[in-house]
C-alpha cells in the first residue's frame, strides 16, 4: 500500500501545485485589474502561464486516472465465477487481433502457434488480461526503435500433462531482458522505465491473475533466439470450487 500511495501521490502532489500557481496568477490578474493597472502584457503571461498549468494538470490527472485503473486489476475479484468452455486458440487469436493496428503501424509480425480448437474449461476474462497485458508489455520494452529489424510476438498454446494442463507462451524476438533483471520483472513497482511514466505493475499484475485467477504458474525466460519468452501454465479444466 506504500507503494501506490507513492505512485499516486506523486502525480497528485504535481496537479496540487499546478492548481495554486494558476489560482495564484489569476488572483495577481484580479488584482491588477481592479486596480486599473492591467495591460496587453499582463494577459499574454496570465494565459501562458494557464496553458503550463491546465497542460500539467491534465497529463497528471491522466496520469493518475491511469494508475487506479491498474491498481484495479490488482484485484482478482472482478474475475470470479466466470468459468467458461472455449477453444483457447480461437481466444488467444482474438486477444491478438485486438492489437493488429499497431503492430502493423510499427511493422511487427506476429503468429498464433497452436492447433484448434483446444477445448479448455477456465476463467476466460482472466486469459484475455494475461495475454493483453503480456503483448503490451513486448510493445512497451521489447523494441526500442532501431533495436531489431524483422520485430515478432508469436503465441503459442498446447495441452500438457495428459491434457490437464494448458500452456501459453508469449515470445518476442526483442531486446531481451538482461539475466539480473529477469528475477525483478513481477516484483510490484518495478520498472526500468521511470522517466517514462511507467508504474511498474504490469508484469506484477499478470503474476496476481495467473496465480490467484488461474490457479497456475508463469515465468520469465530468455529466447534462444533472442528476446524473452512468458510461459504460464494453469489447469486446462477448473471447477468452480477451484
Amino acid at each position: 500500500m506504500r507503494g501506490v500511495a507513492h505512485e499516486i501521490n506523486t502525480p497528485l502532489g504535481v496537479s496540487v501545485t499546478a492548481a495554486s500557481i494558476v489560482r495564484s496568477d489569476l488572483d495577481a490578474l484580479e488584482a491588477k485589474y481592479k486596480s486599473n493597472q492591467l495591460s496587453r502584457t499582463h494577459v499574454l503571461d496570465f494565459f501562458a502561464s494557464c496553458r503550463e498549468g491546465l497542460g500539467q494538470l491534465e497529463r497528471n490527472l491522466c496520469r493518475v486516472a491511469k494508475l487506479v485503473e491498474t491498481f484495479k486489476k490488482v484485484s482478482i475479484t472482478q474475475f470470479t465465477d466466470q468459468l467458461v468452455d472455449c477453444d483457447l486458440v480461437g481466444e488467444l487469436a482474438a486477444v491478438l487481433q485486438g492489437f493488429r493496428a499497431e503492430l502493423d503501424a510499427r511493422f511487427i509480425k506476429s503468429a498464433i502457434d497452436a492447433v484448434r480448437p483446444m477445448r479448455i474449461r477456465a476463467q476466460l476474462p482472466v486469459i484475455h488480461e494475461i495475454v493483453t497485458d503480456l503483448i503490451q508489455n513486448a510493445l512497451d520494452h521489447a523494441f526500442p526503435p532501431g533495436t531489431q529489424t524483422e520485430p515478432r510476438i508469436v503465441i503459442s498454446a498446447q495441452l500438457v500433462d495428459n491434457n490437464a494442463t494448458a500452456q501459453i507462451r508469449v515470445a518476442d524476438n526483442g531486446t531481451g531482458i538482461a539475466d539480473e533483471l529477469r528475477g525483478k520483472v513481477f516484483d510490484p513497482f518495478f520498472t526500468t522505465q521511470r522517466m517514462s511514466g511507467k508504474a511498474g505493475l504490469g508484469l506484477a499484475i499478470v503474476n496476481n491473475l495467473v496465480t490467484d485467477g488461474l490457479g497456475g504458474l508463469v515465468e520469465c525466460q530468455p529466447n534462444p533466439g533472442g528476446g524473452t519468452v512468458f510461459e504460464i501454465r494453469f489447469p486446462a479444466n477448473r471447477s468452480a470450487n477451484c
